[in-house]
């Protein structure tokens, strides 16, 4: 609960994308008790995920790590817009290993599709070195987790849209 209430007040600390999505990640690892927790978002096109955040995965992985919608483990999530659990995926078909990330030593995934309303945002990951058969209250757990930052992040996408308005608006108005 102490988690929940953390990522409920990120709300009005900060509207930084980047920065709510950081604090989530290691509240979610914290409190879920594992080795990783990822966020990656839609890009422009809807059809590809783009690693947002991540506790765990190599830092260099934000921002170069991109999944097509139903491919591998968070894609198929994605696409299927419901929860997925893998024990261990070095015996999973659907498992698509990406280098860049170092992720070549986590066996168990837990993966939560990120949805305001009908809005895709992206998916919420945690892993573990050990497999773990996740249990109907962690999949409850980072459920809940998912609806809140799902509508953290379009709060967020929202300010900054509406504060890049403005300064195009300032900036036309300058030049009148």
């Amino acid at each position: 609960m102490v988690a929940l209430t953390k990522i409920g007040e990120l709300v009005t600390m900060t509207n930084d994308t980047p920065e709510i999505m950081k604090q989530v990640v290691e509240i979610t690892a914290d409190i879920m008790k594992v080795d990783v927790c990822s966020i990656y978002l839609y890009d422009d096109t809807g059809s590809v995920l783009v690693l947002a955040a991540t506790l765990g995965l190599r830092d260099n992985a934000i921002g170069n790590v991109r999944i097509n919608v139903g491919e591998g483990i968070t894609g198929r999530a994605a696409k299927q817009r419901r929860v997925v659990a893998v024990e261990d995926v070095t015996v999973d078909k659907r498992n698509k290993y990406i280098p860049i990330t170092g992720e070549e030593v986590y066996r168990s995934i837990l993966s939560v599709p990120l949805k305001f309303h009908d809005e895709n945002i992206g998916v919420i990951n945690v892993q573990t070195v050990k497999p773990r058969a996740f249990e109907k209250n962690d999949k409850r757990l980072l459920k809940t987790i998912a609806h809140q930052v799902s509508g953290l992040i379009r709060n967020a996408r929202l300010f900054e849209s509406v504060l890049t308005g403005k300064k195009e608006l300032e900036q036309a108005h300058e030049r009148l």
